[in-house]
């Protein structure tokens, strides 16, 4: 009998609890997850190396020494290594480790960049579709899908190579082919709000247009942003080391991850470490990404969420 008494009670009780919150929720799934703090973490470590650069780096990355010329990093046994420059030296007897470092700075701003301008005007895009459809949505759809039917490597080549080098050019043309992906997301997002209640209620008061995008929709539709803009970033980065490598990024004068490796090419048989050192740090950065990319996904998205 009492057992009888006492349950609803309780269950009186957990009706009349304060919701937990939304964001508390989120961080507490995403720190449940090792995966995606361990990506958390590394990150946050690329974050600091790139704006503690400046201070961090124990030589100048553009100093030559051509007495130390392809002298190797420290652990090999070999002649000329010293832990004053424990990751050796390039062709040039430049340090590969401040080089490293302020490489990483390169790619943070590109990378960030990047994310920024394409997601803004993708976004904007793809909900100013949404939420007119009819034949400006169609427009804008197949301008989308023609834009898709290109590679996107060579498209931001080919854009990188008629703006010319420079780290604004580059960014220009990464951003060239990444603001689709957020343009169909969410348009595809807009389409299932758009008659909603809120939504209506806002016309109904005489709001704008642009105002029931920008404050109603635009608020609603974050959450997949900023998962595609997690996952993006690996891809972004990739890309513009690639570009980089292919010399058609920033100046070659610029300390590069990208074009570090398009210098150790060369040497690959006789001083690998030269291009082995940037391929390892963007094989870890990139990886860090992209676990944090996970772990955002399974804090953000409903349809993921752990009971």
């Amino acid at each position: 009998m009492a057992a009888s008494l006492t349950t609803p009670l309780l269950q009186d009780r957990e009706l009349l609890a304060p919701p937990q919150s939304e964001l508390k929720r989120i961080v507490r799934t995403f720190l449940l997850s090792k995966i995606a703090t361990l990506g958390a973490l590394i990150f946050a470590l690329f974050l600091l190396i790139a704006f503690l650069a400046p201070i961090l780096v124990p030589h100048d990355p553009a100093l030559q020494d051509l007495k130390r010329r392809l002298a190797p990093p420290v652990g090999l046994g070999m002649e000329k290594a010293t832990w004053e420059y424990p990751l050796g030296n390039d062709n040039l007897g430049r340090d590969i480790l401040s080089r490293l470092m302020v490489g990483a700075r390169v790619s943070l701003v590109v990378g960030v960049s990047t994310i920024l301008l394409s997601a803004s005007v993708g976004s904007l895009i793809g909900a100013v579709a949404g939420f007119y459809r009819g034949p400006l949505d169609n427009v804008v759809m197949r301008l989308v899908d023609i834009w898709l039917a290109f590679p996107g490597l060579l498209l931001s080549i080919g854009v990188a190579a008629a703006l010319g080098p420079g780290l604004v050019n580059l960014i220009l043309a990464l951003s060239l082919t990444s603001w689709t992906v957020y343009s169909r997301v969410v348009r595809a997002e807009v389409l299932s709000i758009r008659e909603r209640d809120y939504v209506l209620a806002a016309r109904a008061m005489g709001a704008s247009d642009s105002r029931i995008i920008l404050r109603h929709m635009l608020p609603n539709v974050l959450a997949p942003i900023l998962i595609i803009s997690s996952l993006r970033m690996g891809t972004v980065i990739i890309s513009q080391a690639s570009l980089n490598f292919l010399g058609v990024g920033v100046q070659s004068l610029v300390p590069t991850w990208g074009g570090m490796l398009s210098d150790g090419r060369e040497f690959m048989r006789n001083a690998w470490w030269l291009a082995t050192f940037p391929g390892i740090a963007i094989s870890i950065v990139v990886l860090g990404v992209n676990l944090l990319g996970d772990g955002l996904r399974d804090a953000l998205d409903p349809r993921l969420r752990r009971r």
